[in-house]
């Protein structure tokens, strides 16, 4: 086959003509040098293979290419080989790559038996298939396990489209069967993820998008014990490797030619490291996932339980206790809401409170902010059901006092207070202020005397109030109650 069997490649780009032992030549169009890699080669000869029936057993290849200046082969082994091929057939249009098959007489014989392998085939002889995947993985991979350790540089794929995406099942089965993915580049079983179920990886899985594949990757690791290190992390790959020194458990993940669709490229399962309990990638938002049902069913759960659940289930232990303070509180706010988003309420409330209880008093004060929605200052809430029971059941007197409020966002809550016929306490007002001060009393007070002041029987009425030495309150008490005994 010459050069001039195909088209001319695109700009920027060279055509790969594969040989297979000198029987089968098939082309690889448009490669992009820039941007393509020695795993993109390898994965891309596996289809070629695949589709001539020239690796039916799953075998390994070894790779070389043509020197231009010479007849002898250079082998292609790391991406550094891919790159010195492009360089020295940079005057090319057309680049022979040669494709040996590692024991080739067994394969031959292989290659004999023309049949092709249902699906109810491959679910009997799965754990040889499998085992045969696993060896082609170790074999094709064995030469360049240092690079991983030191830098690995796998670009995404090439710029192509297939306009053969189909998904082809069996059609004589009577039972629903994993669809398996049969086109140039995306070929494998499509991953399922079940909370109760162990996560399994294995070589050519498919996932939905890149976010997929990262929580499973997280989750396998998890339930695993073991760290990682991800040398790629990108929209358009992900490699990772074992963070212990001298293990070989690594695993790179791209997408196929649909752009979205991210499959296993490479896989190496075997580790030499030892299993811990404590893991970095259980974060606290790990942690609330994978005990929501638990904190939904007890809010108040406790961190002890938190922690058991977590090494029952998951065999890890949390780094701290801050971390299931966090998850727990997590799984909270999303259940019951933030409490900042309820001051957006309060308008709301406000009105319902005057529809239904008219000749109510309900003050909401807000504190306008420079380019910003204005933020909750004060709240008056006097109920005219409150007032009328205090002016008509109550003596005329009441204590005032206030008293801070704890949590994330503090105030002070003013009350008003009396005393009924059965001498226990009755509530007229209370009010949610920023601090205790003549400034915010005098507000509460100045609002409540306004509302006692349209009640008839009220007018003639002498009143009492007792209170504390809180500075300030004397002259608001004497500004806003100004006939008051003030005790």
């Amino acid at each position: 086959m010459s050069n001039n069997d195909h088209d001319k490649p695109n700009q920027g780009c060279v055509h790969l003509l594969i040989h297979f032992d000198g029987e089968v030549s098939m082309p690889i169009l448009n490669v992009d040098p820039d941007r393509y890699s020695y795993f993109d080669l390898v994965d891309d000869i596996n289809e070629l293979a695949t589709d001539v029936r020239y690796k039916d057993a799953g075998l390994s290849i070894a790779l070389s290419f043509s020197h231009p200046c010479s007849e002898s082969r250079n082998p292609i082994k790391t991406d550094s080989d891919v790159l010195d091929m492009f360089k020295l057939n940079n005057m090319c249009s057309c680049i022979h790559v040669y494709a040996t098959l590692l024991n080739h007489e067994e394969t031959k014989a292989l290659r004999q038996v023309d049949a092709v392998i249902s699906e109810s085939d491959v679910e009997w002889v799965g754990d040889e298939i499998e085992q045969k995947e696993s060896e082609e993985t170790d074999s094709s991979f064995s030469d360049i396990n240092e690079e991983w350790k030191n830098e690995i540089n796998i670009d995404e794929l090439s710029d192509y489209e297939e306009k053969h995406d189909i998904i082809v099942t069996d059609q004589n089965s009577d039972e629903d069967k994993m669809p398996i993915y049969f086109d140039r580049g995306m070929k494998g079983r499509i991953f399922e993820s079940l909370d109760d179920e162990k996560v399994e990886l294995e070589f050519g899985l498919l996932f939905v998008d890149v976010n997929e594949f990262r929580t499973a990757l997280r989750d396998f690791v998890i339930q695993e014990g073991f760290e990682i290190k991800r040398i790629k992390n990108e929209k358009s790959r992900v490699t990772a490797i074992c963070a212990a020194d001298g293990c070989c458990w690594c695993i790179h993940a791209s997408p196929t030619p649909d752009g979205k669709t991210f499959k296993i490229k490479t896989y190496k399962p075997i580790h030499s490291c030892i299993r811990t309990s404590k893991n970095s990638n259980a974060t606290s938002t790990w942690i609330a996932k994978k005990l929501e049902s638990k904190i939904k069913a007890d809010p108040n759960i406790s961190y002890a339980s938190m922690k058991q659940e977590l090494l029952d289930g998951y065999g890890i232990e949390p780094s701290n206790v801050a971390q299931l303070y966090r998850a727990r509180k997590r799984v909270r706010q999303d259940t019951k809401g933030v409490h900042a988003l309820s001051y957006n309420d309060l308008p709301v409330w406000a009105n319902l409170a005057l529809e239904i209880n008219p000749g109510s008093i309900i003050k909401l004060q807000l504190e306008p902010k420079i380019n910003k929605n204005p933020e909750f200052k004060r709240f008056f809430v006097c109920l005219n059901a409150m007032k009328n029971g205090f002016v008509r059941g109550c003596r005329p007197w009441f204590g005032i006092d206030g008293c801070h409020l704890k949590g994330p966002y503090g105030g002070v809550l003013l009350s008003a207070v009396a005393v009924d016929g059965n001498k226990g306490m009755f509530p007229i007002a209370f009010s949610i202020v920023e601090v205790e001060c003549k400034d915010s009393w005098k507000f509460f007070l100045s609002l409540l005397s306004d509302a006692l002041r349209f009640v008839p029987e009220w007018q003639d009425k002498p009143v009492t109030i007792m209170s504390d030495m809180q500075k300030g309150l004397r002259n608001a008490v004497a500004e806003t109650f100004p006939y008051a005994k003030h005790q």
